[in-house]
């Protein structure tokens, strides 16, 4: 079993002034291959569709809110994080569309599964003062992940965290050590 830990925002309070809407929510997401085979076979299909595309995504990390943001039609085109598909045309609009269709498919066909925690920090904030939610949170998801991991029974585990290591990836790996 292959296991890969991310988190999507931080962990610092949610401030109204200081931050945007999108700093409101945290994710911590487990994403779990029962083994190494399934894995290596998706990673090869992410890395089909990534040379299939390279010329409008680059050396870009496939994210979706990149993809979302890189959409033809509603394109910013002094936002930093999109990709190319806007430069080519129609021919870029079209294929912007067989990318997300590919990865779609892919997605749907994958076989893995997701196990997340989500949280709203204005509300945990306003409902639980006195909790720290960090904690809260890396139990939840840990709890989750051993849940998952009787269930599957599996002979080897194995644990990844991202390569980044930003705070947020340096907690939850700390966590995990400890």
């Amino acid at each position: 079993m292959l296991i890969f830990i991310d988190e999507s925002g931080n962990f610092r309070p949610h401030n109204a002034y200081l931050n945007n809407f999108g700093e409101r929510h945290i994710t911590l997401a487990a994403v779990i291959f029962k083994d190494n085979k399934k894995y290596t076979s998706f990673k090869k299909q992410i890395r089909d569709i990534r040379e299939k595309f390279t010329k409008y995504i680059g050396d870009k990390e496939i994210k979706s809110h990149t993809i979302r943001r890189s959409r033809p039609e509603t394109i910013d085109i002094s936002d930093n994080e999109i990709y190319d598909f806007y430069k080519y045309g129609n021919q870029g609009k079209e294929d912007y569309y067989k990318f997300c269709n590919e990865l779609k498919l892919l997605i749907l066909n994958a076989d893995f599964k997701i196990i997340s925690v989500n949280a709203d920090k204005v509300l945990s904030q306003a409902l639980y003062p006195h909790k720290d939610l960090l904690i809260t949170m890396l139990t939840d998801l840990w709890e989750r992940i051993l849940i998952c991991h009787h269930l599957d029974k599996p002979t080897n585990s194995r644990i990844f965290f991202d390569p980044q290591m930003n705070l947020s990836d340096v907690i939850i790996k700390t966590s995990y050590d400890n």
